[in-house]
């Protein structure tokens, strides 16, 4: 369920930061694992409150369950509530998605073009990618999006191509065979 949750310092009872999420574990996550020196959003108000202080300095609390359709509109009031009583200073937006704009996507990609990522970067993002979908919960949520998606033709030709020719093992034939057997019904 969608949350609206808060950073609290351990030590004052401060609500440091409001934010929403679909998914609060990831996000705690997502925060202890941008909270680093050099990382490219440690200039960021929050980011450089936690290397300061520690992840360990903070506790996160749920502030309240809301529909996603109404995440936006949660957050935002929720940081305004708090900005009101001096709080939630390390939010330096006013709340939602704050979609990018066309200009600013454009400046972005042509940014971005011709630009090398290193070896580092490559391995970090395989990595995280790799940890995602070990995931039983993220793989599920990947499947259940897809599911009902009709594949194009082309899109077809190139799986099919890609396996042709590959041999299986014996144990993979029989998940094969066991799966269809399931499939279709039959034993």
């Amino acid at each position: 369920m969608p949350v609206i949750y808060s950073i609290v310092s351990n030590e004052s009872g401060e609500v440091l930061y409001v934010g929403q999420t679909k998914n609060l574990a990831g996000r705690i996550s997502g925060h202890r694992s941008q909270a680093y020196p050099g990382n490219k959003k440690s200039r960021l108000p929050l980011y450089a409150w936690l290397i300061k202080h520690g992840f360990d300095a903070v506790h996160f609390d749920v502030l309240v369950q809301v529909n996603e359709e109404l995440l936006d509109i949660a957050e935002i009031e929720w940081i305004a509530y708090f900005k009101s009583l001096g709080l939630a200073r390390l939010n330096v937006s006013p709340g939602g998605q704050n979609p990018i704009g066309e200009g600013t996507r454009q400046r972005m990609s042509e940014a971005a073009v011709g630009k090398i990522v290193s070896e580092e970067t490559r391995r970090r993002q395989s990595e995280a990618q790799r940890r995602r979908y070990q995931d039983p919960e993220e793989r599920a949520k990947t499947a259940a999006a897809n599911v009902g998606k009709p594949l194009s033709q082309e899109h077809r030709d190139k799986l099919s191509s890609a396996i042709k020719g590959k041999p299986f093992t014996d144990d993979h034939r029989q998940k094969i065979s066991d799966g269809l057997r399931r499939y279709h019904g039959s034993s």
